[in-house]
């Protein structure tokens, strides 16, 4: 794959994970008044973390060097925290927190998740 391609994909997956933990409880029904918190304090920082992190492996390639599996690998981890973190985060829907692992789990999945989350 080469370099330019590579950084694209890296950059969807950035945004579309961005996007996901701050607003991708609206997907499923439970979008509610937290989100305008959210997208601001978790789905720019998240952009700017992941865009920082490119930027830093591209640098390493422009420099002759190649980039190691770890910056990989934790770049992966960091998806995988990701896409948790977007399933137990709650939203304020019908006074009451709910996240998606609530919503289809019930009272006790909804509090553990609300609790891994945190």
């Amino acid at each position: 794959m080469s370099v330019t391609v590579r950084n694209w994909v890296l950059g969807i997956i950035g945004l579309a994970l961005a996007l996901w933990m701050g607003a991708g409880r609206w997907l499923f029904g439970l979008g509610g008044s937290l989100t305008r918190w959210y997208v601001p304090g978790i789905t720019l920082t998240y952009l700017a973390l992941h865009w920082y992190a490119q930027h830093r492996m591209r640098l390493t390639e422009r420099r002759g060097r190649v980039v190691g599996r770890a910056a990989y690998v934790t770049m992966m981890l960091s998806w995988v925290c990701a896409i948790s973190f977007g399933f137990t985060v709650p939203d304020w829907v019908d006074g009451q927190l709910v996240s998606i692992v609530g919503f289809y789990g019930g009272v006790t999945w909804n509090e553990m998740a609300i609790a891994l989350c945190n």
